[in-house]
């Protein structure tokens, strides 16, 4: 063997060098004299802790998000619960909305008036005409007021001599007619001042008074002259 300038077994008493705790010193400044598990553990607190927060963070965010996509679902719109059986005044106050109009309160039932009779009128009072028809050879006339005149030739108002009159008076003017005044127009005085009906017989005229007051001239004596119709005053009589 070639000879070796070192021993081939360091003696006992030599001190050996001491341990490196880098194997690789830092670039700019000494050699760190902390171990290295201390920086290990820094470093995995610190990214447990960024790791937290970013779970926290987005959770957050997600939260958020959902809330605002998630529309609300429409449905029926539910005005109150169901009753089915009788609803007292109590529950239906509980039950009711505050803002819920007043409710509809039903109309009393209407009281039936008490029927009033009809008033009577003359028409409805007076007898049918077949009653106080005289029974004459001319038969008893009801003319329209329809505004036209009349020429009164004779007027009875005696109940006991009323078929005599008016037959004498039919006779003394051939084509007149006659009429009991309240079975006619309510322009005719309706009965006489004792009360009684009154048979009138007269002439047919015209519409205008020139008409009627030429009519009453040529019948002469005691004729006059009437309008038919529902507004003149029974007690006028057509000045001629």
């Amino acid at each position: 063997m070639p000879d070796s300038p070192e021993p081939l077994f360091p003696l006992p008493n030599q001190p050996s060098a001491p341990p490196s705790t880098d194997a690789y010193p830092t670039l700019n400044g000494p050699v760190s004299s902390e171990p290295r598990s201390s920086n290990n553990r820094t470093l995995t607190y610190v990214g447990i802790a960024v790791t937290v927060a970013a779970v926290l963070v987005g959770a957050a965010l997600y939260g958020i998000d959902r809330g605002r996509a998630e529309p609300v679902a429409a449905g029926p719109v539910v005005a109150g619960p169901v009753v089915t059986g009788p609803v007292s005044e109590s529950s239906e106050a509980e039950t009711s909305s505050p803002a819920a109009p007043d409710r509809e309160v039903a109309d009393p039932a209407p009281i039936a008036p008490a029927l009033a009779s009809p008033a009577p009128t003359a028409a409805a009072a007076a007898p049918p005409v077949s009653d106080v028809d005289l029974g004459l050879s001319v038969p008893l006339a009801v003319p329209a007021c329809d505004g036209s005149g009349i020429v009164v030739i004779h007027s009875a108002i005696s109940p006991g001599a009323y078929a005599q009159e008016v037959a004498a008076a039919l006779a003394s003017n051939p084509g007149a007619r006659y009429l009991r005044t309240d079975r006619s127009c309510p322009s005719l005085r309706q009965q006489s001042t004792e009360g009684n009906p009154i048979y009138a017989v007269y002439r047919p005229s015209g519409y205008t008074t020139t008409e009627l007051c030429n009519d009453v001239r040529l019948q002469g004596g005691d004729a006059y002259g009437k309008w038919l119709n529902t507004a003149s005053d029974p007690a006028l009589i057509v000045p001629c």
